[in-house]
């Protein structure tokens, strides 16, 4: 975890809090869809993606290498998406 906290900031906790309230509502869960919700999230919050990513890569499967991130998280599906999330995002901030 304390290579992540360098990575994590108040700014980054809200995002990740923002996106799981987006991602419980979305009535489809594929990739597109959560790359596409991811980004624009990100736009409007005024992150580069790229920062997120990372983050969101660990959360997911708690390693930098993998498949597409998205495709990850369509495969995880909505429930374990948001619960890998929610954990993570709690340990990085303790």
């Amino acid at each position: 975890m304390d290579a992540l906290k360098g990575k994590w900031n108040e700014e980054k906790a809200k995002y990740f809090s923002e996106l799981t309230v987006l991602l419980e509502q979305l009535p489809t869960w594929d990739a597109i869809v959560l790359e596409t919700t991811f980004k624009e999230l990100a736009i409007v919050k005024s992150i580069k993606a790229g920062e997120l990513l990372f983050l969101f890569r660990m959360m997911l499967v708690g390693g930098k290498f993998g498949p597409p991130v998205f495709d990850i998280a369509a495969v995880l599906g909505k429930e374990e998406t948001i619960a890998r999330i929610r954990q993570l995002g709690g340990r990085i901030e303790n």
